[in-house]
Parts: C-alpha cells; sequence; structure tokens
C-alpha cells in the first residue's frame, strides 16, 4: 500500500499550512476534495547522498596481527604452566601414598607401644636386691 503525499494549504490536526506529509489514498482524498485542507503534492526529486568511505586497515590489521602473537605467545605459556602442574600434582600424589604408608606404620607402632605399656603396668614385680644393704651391721664397741 502506497502513500499518497498531500502539502497542507490550511492547518487540520497537528498539520500546519505549508506541511508535507503521507496518507492512504481514502485519507488524502478526503483531505483534497472534501475537507479542501489540502493539495496532491509533485515535489521535487529526492536527492540522494552518496557517500564514499576510505579507509586504511592496514593499522588495524597489523594491531590485530601483533594480538594474535601475544595470544599465541601467552597461550603456549599456559600449556607449558599446565604441564608443570600437572608433573608437580603427581609428584605430590606420589608423595601423599608414601606418607600414607608411614603414617600406617606409625599407627601400627603406636599401637604396639600402648600394649607393652599395659602389659609391663599389669605385670608383677620382680624382686630386686637392694645394693645399699651390704648384711649384718657392725657390731658395738669393736675397733
Amino acid at each position: 500500500m502506497s502513500k499518497i503525499v498531500v502539502k497542507f494549504t490550511k492547518g487540520w490536526g497537528k498539520y500546519n499550512a505549508k506541511d508535507i506529509a503521507g496518507f492512504d489514498r481514502k485519507v488524502a482524498e478526503d483531505l483534497i476534495e472534501v475537507k479542501k485542507v489540502a493539495k496532491l503534492y509533485q515535489g521535487g526529486k529526492v536527492k540522494v547522498a552518496t557517500v564514499e568511505v576510505k579507509l586504511d586497515t592496514s593499522a588495524t590489521e597489523k594491531l590485530i596481527a601483533d594480538a594474535e602473537v601475544q595470544i599465541k605467545a601467552k597461550s603456549d605459556e599456559l600449556d607449558q604452566a599446565a604441564a608443570s602442574l600437572d608433573e608437580r600434582d603427581a609428584a605430590l600424589d606420589k608423595r601423599d601414598a608414601g606418607l600414607s604408608v608411614q603414617k600406617g606404620d606409625l599407627d601400627a607402632r603406636e599401637t604396639a607401644l600402648v600394649e607393652r605399656e599395659k602389659a609391663v603396668k599389669n605385670a608383677e614385680p620382680v624382686p630386686t636386691k637392694d645394693v645399699k644393704s651390704g648384711g649384718k651391721p657392725p657390731k658395738q664397741g669393736s675397733k
């Protein structure tokens, strides 16, 4: 549905005299023939403005290339760091396994020690000779 362009000769609604607007066929005919507030507009040609834009993108392309090189270098650094962390993680896991074995050995030794201490406490005391008692006391009055 194309619009019909009219030029107002008198004010009508929101339009002032000399305003140009486009309406559907029925509304345009009503404005021109019945209300007589507008005339058919035969206006001039629409000027088309063409602008040619030339940009030098070599500097931008160089920046992008430099950024890609830096990104590649950082990516390689991150890959090396990740490999180093994986090696370190494996070494720590191996050490953790060794410590678990040592902890098991220490727990077993501690349990054995506790049992020996209980056995010593519950055992009958062994009679011992008193080293200071050298026998009978000396006779009185003799030299």
